[in-house]
């Protein structure tokens, strides 16, 4: 009796896996060891129980992905291309998510997309919304076209991409028809394709439809409140954007987050609400966000518009990358106050250089002659800005010429091609240098 006990008992005893190189590589991975994953890879090779899985190389993907270590994606590529696990479709979508979010090359993604062996929804989706990260809205609407005619049936976010398109292209119309089949797949309730429509409708300055969309959702997320208030700020509605953004924080006790805290500044900025202002920043700093450049400029920028110089330069200096966007605002706030003397010497310590800070600095250039700072000399009384937007099929508008006109002739600094650039701005510099020296500035 008692052996049988023994036996029945020794029955239940917990089986144990034996750890296999795949597992074991999986594991690493899942930790975030890239390195140590890739070298057990390289080491094991040889090995005779080794197996090729797809889920293995797939895995190494998405870690190189979230590891942004496109280089090591790059050898893996070849392994995969080696061992013949390209036709697999797990393996190719992480391969394809490797160069959509890593490669600086858009051509090099869709040589992949090209020669994916199955293309599922996910593939499509991605190179649509892929086409619009590269400015290239209309071929993305295309792709989803061709999506269609092979019988791929798109799904939110492939949706949602779409509707991006029309919000660039500024088509409203086609915005609408996206809008129906929308409604008609039954996805009307989904809160990343109602943003996107919410966005669509605020860009092309529809934003009481947008309003009208968001009160039809039953409970509308953060993103759709935070894309409704955008819309609002966009369309120069910024008390609306306001009372909206009180309502959702204290009637629907609703969390910002960073978008909708910079959103909501820019409303203030332009309200010259700095009371509301100081709030928010407080606001801002119990929820945690703290050395976000995008909150941050936006808070230089509505202390600026309000007058309080002192806080927006110490916003600023708090920032620990301030980028371009973070220096013109605090260009701007001292222009706004006609300290021209602070921006010019603000502008000398900024060391990448782009046109609106530049804008700023010939504002306050011309703005400090007018003032009579160089009534001495009349020769350079008179500055005459001139923005003319050159633009051809591969590049985007870019500002230029700056002509300074004086009374005795004028000079003129021509921006020329795009790899012209640089030197156009050099010689502008040169110019206003010039002006410095000797109008005193």
């Amino acid at each position: 009796m008692n052996l049988l006990i023994r036996r029945h008992y020794s029955s239940y005893v917990p089986f144990k896996l034996q750890p296999t190189i795949e597992s074991d590589i999986i594991s690493l991975c899942k930790s975030n060891l890239l390195f140590d994953a890739i070298h057990h890879l390289n080491s094991t090779h040889s090995h005779k129980h080794f197996t090729k899985k797809p889920i293995l190389y797939a895995t190494l993907l998405q870690t190189c992905t979230k590891s942004n270590s496109f280089n090591h994606g790059l050898q893996l590529h070849s392994h995969v291309i080696k061992t013949g696990l390209e036709t697999d479709r797990f393996v190719g979508n992480s391969l394809l998510a490797l160069y959509f979010k890593l490669s600086s090359d858009f051509i090099e993604t869709k040589r992949v997309f090209d020669g994916l062996y199955f293309k599922d929804v996910v593939s499509w989706t991605s190179m649509i919304s892929g086409f619009i990260r590269v400015g290239k809205p209309r071929c993305s609407l295309d792709l989803f076209k061709k999506m269609l005619e092979l019988g791929v049936e798109p799904n939110g976010f492939t949706l949602s991409s779409v509707i991006k398109a029309c919000s660039e292209l500024g088509d409203v119309n086609l915005g609408r028809g996206f809008h129906g089949v929308v409604f008609r797949r039954g996805f009307d309730t989904n809160h990343v394709i109602a943003s996107s429509l919410i966005d669509m409708y605020g860009r092309n300055y529809i934003p009481y439809d947008a309003r009208h969309l968001f009160d039809e959702l039953l409970e509308p997320d953060p993103i759709c409140w935070t894309s409704v208030i955008s819309a609002f700020t966009r369309n120069d509605l910024f008390q609306e954007a306001l009372t909206f953004f009180l309502s959702m924080l204290r009637k629907y006790k609703m969390s910002p987050d960073s978008f909708t805290f910079g959103t909501i500044l820019t409303a203030c900025a332009n309200l010259g609400r700095l009371k509301q202002g100081k709030e928010i920043h407080s606001k801002l700093i119990t929820s945690g966000i703290h050395d976000n450049v995008v909150v941050d400029s936006s808070l230089i920028d509505m202390y600026g518009k309000c007058g309080s110089l002192h806080e927006s330069h110490q916003v600023f200096d708090q920032m620990s990358k301030p980028n371009s966007v973070s220096w013109c605002a605090l260009l701007n706030a001292y222009c706004q106050k006609d300290d021209f003397q602070t921006v010019i010497n603000l502008f000398r310590q900024i060391k990448n250089i782009d046109l609106y800070s530049f804008g700023t600095l010939i504002r306050a250039c011309a703005g400090s002659s007018n003032a009579g700072a160089t009534a001495a000399n009349p020769k350079w009384q008179h500055h005459i800005i001139w923005w003319q937007w050159w633009s051809n099929d591969d590049t985007r508008g870019w500002p230029g010429p700056v002509v300074f006109g004086f009374d005795e002739g004028a000079d003129y600094c021509h921006p020329g091609r795009p790899e012209e650039k640089e030197s156009s701005i050099a010689a502008t510099i040169e110019a206003v240098d010039a002006i410095v020296a000797d109008g005193g500035l």
